[in-house]
């Protein structure tokens, strides 16, 4: 029959978990009586800075107080509700098995309330009519009986939920009161923290490859300068979910550091990039009007580009492909490479102190982009570099002589070094204590 399940539930695990939650709440109260004690023993001393601790030892006293009421109310809900639970349980585990008597005897009794209506009707004589009438009502009235046994069952099985339900509630709204009332309460920030925490692991890998990505783009860039953009956006996302987790207290606020100067370097790199093609651009116009100006040139137009493009290294053969590929590198990037020639080299309606602030400009953006563009691949690896100083002597210190030893734990010590710094970096935004 529909309606009759086992309830599910653990209540040895929930009085587990109620027991270790008093467990707690007493050892906060100790801890807070502990300190209590220590401050009116004056224990600490006297001086500015105990002062200072005492203060904050009384504040964290009061904070251990106020949290040892959510850890007591939550075990003592969860006890009450492990009862109820189990009170429950039982009754719905009565309320089936009655169901299930009832069950089997009415279908009995219906079985023989029918088999002597067939014997009414099949009777050869009054007497045996009569009997087979009377049996049948018999019968007839035990199924009436347990058909209200059967409603009884599923109202005491409905009664069980219920137990069940208000006693959940109950606990919840306990629980909930504490925590809003104890001056503790979880602001949506320390929500959000949580959640930052739990996943922290998830994101942190996904910040970790995307700055990879991004640092790898930059490098692309400089053969596809296309690629700046989704090299910047992807720096972008690398850095805020960098100060996703830096703000909860997952990372160091030096690793957010990094990151922001990554994405800060590409958008300068970018703004650099822009900056040239317009210098570019009106270099070309300002010598086209120079030898206007001059009457030089029949074509001054056509003069400026041929001076432009002669100036192009040939890409034919090994060797003058490796000169390029080290000028495009060295400049980082085509355009970077080609704009540095020009200004160098073209000469064509060349001269004037306009001519001369545009060609600095130009040297300037580009100057801008070399750097810009080397620090993320130079931060991916310094950081790498410093996260791995101690593996070197964890591996080959076993093997090596005493002199190598020597070189190998100055690495080891300036990772330690870093460590802490690390750590004394990482602190989650709006945490006093």
């Amino acid at each position: 029959m529909s309606g009759y399940d086992p309830l599910p539930g653990d209540p040895t695990g929930v009085r587990s978990a109620a027991t270790k939650y008093t467990l707690t709440a007493d050892a906060v109260r100790e801890s807070a009586a502990e300190l209590r004690r220590l401050i009116a023993a004056d224990d600490l001393g006297r001086s500015e800075a105990v002062s200072a601790l005492v203060e904050l030892s009384g504040d964290v006293a009061g904070r251990l107080e106020k949290l040892h009421g959510r850890y007591e109310t939550a075990g003592s809900s969860l006890s009450v509700y492990a009862d109820s639970l189990e009170t429950a349980q039982t009754m719905a585990r009565q309320a089936i098995e009655a169901r299930d008597y009832a069950a089997t005897e009415a279908a009995t009794a219906q079985s023989w309330a029918d088999h002597y209506s067939d014997a009414v009707s099949e009777a050869t004589t009054p007497e045996d009519r009569i009997d087979a009438q009377r049996l049948a009502l018999a019968h007839e009235s035990v199924v009436d009986d347990l058909t209200v046994q059967l409603a009884a069952t599923l109202q005491n099985y409905h009664d069980a939920v219920a137990l069940r339900d208000t006693a959940a509630a109950v606990a919840a709204e306990r629980i909930a009161t504490a925590i809003d009332q104890d001056g503790l309460n979880d602001s949506l920030w320390d929500n959000f923290s949580g959640w930052v925490a739990d996943n922290a692991a998830v994101l942190t890998s996904i910040k970790n490859i995307l700055g990879y990505l991004a640092a790898g783009l930059a490098i692309l860039s400089l053969f596809f300068p296309l690629l700046i953009p989704f090299a910047l956006a992807i720096a972008g996302a690398t850095a805020l979910l960098s100060l996703v987790l830096a703000s909860t207290g997952q990372i160091s606020w030096i690793e957010f550091g990094l990151d922001a100067l990554t994405f800060a370097s590409l958008g300068v790199a970018a703004i650099a990039g822009v900056a040239l093609k317009g210098t570019m651009a009106a270099l070309k116009s300002t010598r086209v009007a120079h030898l206007t100006g001059l009457g030089t040139s029949k074509n001054p137009l056509r003069s400026v580009t041929a001076s432009f493009n002669g100036v192009l290294p040939s890409k034919v053969g090994t060797a003058n492909k490796v000169v390029w590929y080290r000028e495009v590198f060295s400049t980082k990037g085509v355009a970077n490479a080609k704009a540095s020639r020009v200004l160098t080299n073209a000469r064509a309606g060349a001269g004037g102190p306009g001519d001369d602030l545009l060609v600095g400009l130009g040297k300037v953006n580009i100057g801008f982009q070399r750097v810009e563009l080397a620090i993320p691949s130079v931060l991916k690896g310094a950081n790498l570099a410093l996260d791995q100083l101690g593996l070197p002597a964890q591996v080959l210190n076993p093997v090596m002589p005493d002199a190598i030893d020597n070189v190998l734990n100055a690495g080891a010590a300036l990772d330690d070094w870093y460590e802490q710094v690390n750590d004394q970096a990482t602190w989650r935004v709006g945490s006093s204590w």
